[in-house]
């Protein structure tokens, strides 16, 4: 069950919440304010992300990031400046809610946001659907839809940075200790799969990518605990960049399965 707060989307399943859609953020301007999921939590109630850790701030749960949009970030923090390393400037973009859509499901709903450069000027407009569903005793999942249109007279380019990160990111917490592609291929980095999997002692989450997203299956942004801190992204931009021209759209299916991890007597 959806419940809609004056700032937030929760979804409850019997008595256990879980996820916090916070679609009105109350964060400082340096960390680009944008919806995001925290917390979200398995079945029985076990916390697969992380909210404002103290190494980066700016990682919020489960949140869509760009970090240059045509100069504009949208990931929060400092910027990545070719021969001066990450510096503080005030290019941060803000992604704002500005509307619900209709949903024909009682587990989904659409919402409407506006991107924003620093000068409060338009520069996507976004359609962005939610859906959940629950798979069985131990496992849901969670969809992210979105659509993607450019407001602007010119066109927009999505660009990582040398690191490689942005488009829908997840912060896992520490204790998901052991991640790996459904390929089986190791290092992890840069590589394509379709099905990421991180994995704790209590919880498993699987990030999946879909057949209809441009450069299918996408390269894979992720960290591990041995790597400063644990996090995804879905690599959309990873290896180069995403020209949008001026009024065209992007459409992006990305799809998370949060679950609870069953002794099988087997390792992951």
């Amino acid at each position: 069950m959806l419940k809609f707060l004056p700032d937030a989307v929760e979804l409850w399943h019997d008595e256990q919440r879980l996820f916090r859609y916070v679609f009105v953020p109350q964060v400082p301007v340096d960390e680009s304010p944008r919806p995001y999921f925290h917390p979200i939590c398995t079945l029985s109630g076990v916390v697969v992300t992380d909210f404002q850790p103290a190494d980066h701030r700016w990682h919020h749960g489960l949140s869509f990031t760009v970090p240059d949009l045509n100069s504009v970030n949208f990931w929060g923090g400092n910027t990545d400046v070719p021969g001066q390393g990450y510096i503080m400037l005030p290019n941060q973009g803000t992604v704002a809610h500005v509307g619900w859509g209709s949903s024909e499901n009682a587990d989904s709903f659409t919402e409407y946001l506006h991107w924003l450069d620093p000068q409060g000027n338009l520069m996507l407009h976004e359609m962005r659907t939610i859906r959940s569903v629950i798979m069985d005793d131990h496992g849901w999942t969670l969809d992210f839809t979105t659509t993607l249109t450019n407001r602007t007279s010119a066109a927009l380019t999505f660009r990582a940075w040398p690191a490689g990160y942005g488009g829908l990111f997840w912060r896992g917490l520490p204790s998901f200790t052991r991640r790996r592609l459904s390929t089986g291929e190791t290092p992890i980095m840069g590589k394509r799969a379709v099905q990421l999997v991180y994995s704790s002692q209590q919880a498993a989450v699987t990030l999946e990518d879909q057949p209809e997203n441009p450069r299918y299956p996408n390269p894979w942004f992720s960290r591990g605990d041995d790597e400063g801190y644990v996090g995804a992204c879905f690599g959309w931009f990873y290896a180069a960049p995403f020209d949008l021209p001026a009024g065209e759209f992007v459409d992006l299916h990305y799809r998370l399965l949060i679950a609870d991890r069953v002794d099988t007597g087997q390792d992951f």
